[in-house]
């Protein structure tokens, strides 16, 4: 009995990894990146001050202003049309302010977080703005940060993270964020490089390269 257990258990195994869209590297290599969305924590170091907390997207709490670069586990987006976006591990850029339930930031998740029924957040001007967005992948999730004066950390938990964990082993993927099964063979680069790359392509352009002759 416990034989013809193992056996099925082995044939459902093999199933699944055939079935994949992926290899078997990068369908395990997805399942790494769904386990480590379970706790997108970060550091940070910058000036500023800034307190915050939250339990879920609908209710949450900061105060103070901080303006940081972190570096750690940044939340995923779902469904994003750029792979550098599935990348958990990195470093960015970060600007936050909060005045009690009116309390904002433009990352972690892009394009931001704040309360879902006091929805500020910070426009290309660094001015409050009022724009209605969910990430459903953090819409449960609960943290606790605090900055002070120049250094910063940021521990959070995502419980809806964990059953796209555990669907994930299935091959099922209701977030769309396995970077290898979406987007195999396209690099994950940062958006500083693809800046990089998008202004040199201008650069090479026959116009430009005309008016710098010129």
């Amino acid at each position: 009995m416990l034989r013809r257990i193992t056996t099925v258990g082995l044939v459902a195994s093999l199933s699944l990894l055939t079935s994949c869209r992926t290899s078997t590297r990068g369908y395990f290599e997805d399942r790494l990146n769904d386990t480590l969305d379970w706790i997108p924590c970060s550091v940070a170091a910058g000036p500023g001050f800034y307190v915050g907390a939250r339990a879920t997207s609908f209710l949450g709490t900061g105060v103070g202003y901080a303006e940081t670069n972190r570096a750690g586990l940044h939340r995923r987006s779902s469904w994003p049309e750029d792979p550098f976006e599935l990348v958990n591990a990195r470093t960015w850029s970060e600007k936050e302010k909060g005045l009690v339930i009116l309390w904002t930031r433009d990352g972690d998740p892009k394009p931001g977080a704040g309360n879902l029924l006091i929805p500020p957040v910070v426009d290309e001007k660094n001015n409050f703005g009022f724009r209605a967005f969910i990430d459903p992948g953090s819409l449960l999730d609960a943290e606790v940060e605090a900055h002070i004066i120049y250094l910063g950390i940021r521990i959070g938990a995502s419980p809806i993270q964990i059953i796209d964990w555990l669907l994930g082993w299935t091959t099922l993927d209701f977030l769309g964020d396995d970077l290898n099964d979406r987007f195999e063979g396209r690099p994950a680069k940062p958006e500083s490089e693809k800046r990089d790359a998008d202004r040199q392509r201008d650069a090479d352009k026959p116009e430009n390269a005309a008016k710098r002759g010129g």
